[in-house]
């Protein structure tokens, strides 16, 4: 905040995500964070999609299953819930203020 938003200059959250190692709870503790963080701070939020299914390793983030329905949009929609749970926790920009 100090070094980029306190002088105007413009931030965006991009390609972050939390990696699927059966960690279920953490990785939407850690969506409902970056998205109040995000919402608090004004700042945009990008989460890192390339479809990879896989159980571990460091490229795993399927956010959005394309071959399914909208009722079936996420292989993980607790937690792409809490990401918007944790926007929709602060009025944006709340702290930007």
């Amino acid at each position: 905040k100090g070094i980029f938003l306190n002088k105007g200059i413009p931030v965006v959250i991009g390609e972050t995500g939390a990696t699927n190692k059966d960690n279920t709870v953490a990785r939407e503790n850690w969506a409902y964070y970056m998205g109040m963080k995000s919402a608090a701070y004004a700042v945009p939020i990008v989460i890192w999609d390339n479809g990879n299914k896989g159980n571990s390793g460091g490229e795993c983030h399927p956010w959005l299953n394309r071959r399914k329905t909208v009722k079936e949009i996420s292989p993980f929609p607790t937690v792409l819930n809490a990401l918007f749970e944790g926007y929709d926790s602060v009025e944006y920009g709340y702290l930007a203020k």
